[in-house]
């Protein structure tokens, strides 16, 4: 194999795939980068076994061939390589190549064969989807925060995805919160899909998709994302996620309606008097006639702010998590909220847009 890239349109190929090396050590090679010369398109592969990775970028290629190289180590290596001209070469007998990047000067960096290097599998597809690039990313940010980080609770560590016709939904849940994000999709679409896709599987395609559309398909096991150049491929998770249409409430005894910027930046305020030791830190939110009351307790002290709000029903005062109202009010992109309470120990809601695209439920801590 030989090949000449320039350095920058590289490395950013490297990037691409660089989230899909395994970390554990399931074998060494897995730690590496396929790389595959042919047909004028250098393609990169890299893999855990669970998320898969495939790019292509045009490349002078004078001689095809393919080689693994440890991922991280050779990324670093280029990322530090002066912004020229590179070229790999790989002798035919050899797993070692040797980067040359100017006059006299080069890098020797020992790799893998290819051979028993896993290739991105041909599935038998199900479903075939399209949806707009920017319209998918902005609802994996608008739930990706809710899902679960301890990976042992497998299904609410992903993002469930529910298609039915034109009626995408995106659902996470921690068990004590839950959010749901709906958006229509165009084209003919006659599929309904419920699965559980793994959050690791959707930031990547949120990171790297660029072109205007992501396709979709895939299978009861397998998860195909494309965009332009790049293929991520996933496994999916086992298991059956709970009905959330159940738990979310349809009637409140509270509503109010408040600019996001107050409440939030009021948060982050309270959010300073959590410590390590009270990493659960929580504010009590006192709704009155024409205002609502934060406040927040800890051993550093205290804060007490009032903002006004336009509230309809009873007055309540309920204690909640801080982070749990921040993580939603960083993602929603308008500027008014709705809050739907029912009393201190109920699920409340926060929304925008009356519910049709953004529902977010959690529920209350005991006081």
């Amino acid at each position: 194999m030989k090949i000449t890239v320039l350095k920058n349109s590289f490395l950013e190929a490297l990037v691409i795939v660089q989230k899909a090396i395994a970390i554990k050590n399931i074998q060494e090679e897995l730690t590496g980068i396929l790389l595959k010369a042919e047909n004028g398109l250098l393609y990169l592969f890299a893999t855990d076994l669970d998320l898969s990775i495939e790019t292509s970028l045009p490349t002078e290629i004078t001689t095809e061939g393919s080689v693994v190289l440890p991922g991280n180590k050779f990324i670093e290596i280029i990322r530090k390589l002066p912004d020229t001209q590179i070229h790999i070469e790989k002798e035919e007998h050899s797993e070692s190549v040797i980067i040359s990047y100017g006059i006299n000067k080069k890098i020797e960096l020992n790799g893998w064969s290819a051979d028993n290097f896993p290739i991105l599998p041909l599935i038998n597809t199900e479903y075939q989807i399209k949806i707009k690039s920017d319209v998918f990313k902005n609802m994996i940010k608008e739930t990706i925060f809710a899902t679960a980080v301890d990976e042992k609770r497998t299904i609410y560590s992903g993002l469930y995805f529910e298609l039915e016709k034109n009626s995408l939904s995106l659902v996470a849940s921690d068990t004590f919160r839950l959010v749901v994000k709906k958006e229509i999709i165009t084209g003919d679409n006659q599929h309904n899909i419920n699965i559980i896709i793994p959050r690791k599987a959707l930031l990547e395609i949120s990171r790297i998709a660029e072109e205007e559309n992501i396709e979709i398909y895939g299978n009861g096991s397998k998860i195909f994302f494309r965009s332009g150049q790049t293929v991520v491929l996933s496994n999916l998770i086992k298991g059956n996620f709970p009905d959330y249409k159940k738990v979310i409430p349809k009637e409140f005894k509270t509503v109010l309606k408040i600019d996001k910027g107050l409440l939030h930046d009021v948060l982050e305020r309270a959010s300073v008097f959590g410590t390590e030791k009270e990493k659960n830190y929580s504010f009590k939110i006192y709704i009155q006639e024409k205002t609502i009351r934060i406040e927040s307790k800890s051993g550093l002290g205290s804060i007490d702010e009032e903002i006004e709000a336009e509230i309809t029903g009873e007055k309540q005062e309920i204690r909640f998590k801080t982070n749990f109202y921040l993580e939603a009010l960083k993602v929603i992109p308008e500027e008014t909220v709705i809050l739907k309470y029912i009393g201190p120990l109920e699920a409340a809601i926060m929304e925008y847009d009356d519910g049709e695209k953004f529902q977010y439920l959690i529920l209350p801590l005991r006081t």
